[in-house]
């Protein structure tokens, strides 16, 4: 070929990247956001969820919360080898799914406090482990120049935690909190659809971005990556302050 065509498509291919890149990022977000919107229904509601199906003190509730920010931590350095091994994207949408489930678990019927907090414990660490990996993703496919526009983006998220849970309010008070929860699940549903498109995408035509979507050895992950990943309890604790 031409030196000139040869300029052509690599100028193309040049212009083209970024675009995929920014269509995977908005997609990402996109599922970030619809997935909030359904944790503001449910979130604030789990104390008032077991004080009156079950019982519990507020001192129960209090510790019950400290085990699931335990958990939350503990899970994000337990999987830490998976997620190195098996890629970023794919362990999200793992966690995601079997968060959406247990949550259909918990929204369908009484299983008893023995067998019901614990799977709050699980579904809430298993939630809360997906986030900071998605947006991890997020910052890198995001050019540095733009991150700090892009991450303003997080104050939409936490801006749907008001109305949301006022919607939440209102179909607990009027059936309860089993049905807001399943209304959650439903929702989490659709953001879990939508991180699956972006996989299968992601599957036909990869990114240039190590342990997105396959693993990689740690000393092959690239700077950026390494640190998301050493940052990962941290990075689950900003996200678990909005809480999923």
């Amino acid at each position: 070929p031409s030196p000139s065509s040869s300029f052509s498509s690599s100028s193309s291919a040049a212009v083209e990247t970024p675009r995929w890149h920014w269509i995977i990022a908005g997609m990402c977000e996109l599922s970030s956001v619809i997935t909030a919107i359904g944790s503001g229904m449910t979130f604030k509601y789990w104390t008032l969820f077991f004080k009156q199906d079950f019982g519990f003190s507020p001192a129960g509730v209090c510790v019950m919360n400290l085990v699931i920010w335990l958990a939350i931590a503990a899970s994000n350095q337990l999987f830490q080898p998976l997620v190195r091994r098996l890629g970023r994207l794919p362990m999200a949408n793992a966690f995601h799914i079997s968060g959406t489930a247990l949550l259909f678990l918990i929204s369908n019927q009484s299983l008893g406090p023995a067998i019901e907090v614990p799977l709050v414990i699980v579904r809430n660490a298993l939630m809360n482990s997906g986030g900071p990996l998605v947006q991890s993703l997020i910052l890198e496919l995001v050019p540095s120049k733009h991150r700090g526009k892009w991450s303003s983006l997080a104050s939409l998220r936490r801006m749907t935690w008001s109305g949301s849970a006022f919607i939440g309010g209102l179909l607990s008070d009027k059936h309860d909190y089993r049905y807001a929860f399943f209304i959650t699940a439903c929702v989490h549903s659709v953001a879990g659809s939508l991180l699956l498109l972006v996989n299968l995408l992601l599957w036909m035509r990869p990114v240039d971005k190590p342990n997105m979507t396959s693993g990689s050895p740690v000393a092959g992950d690239h700077p950026r990556a390494s640190a998301a990943a050493e940052l990962g309890p941290v990075a689950a604790a900003a996200t678990a302050a909005a809480g999923r």
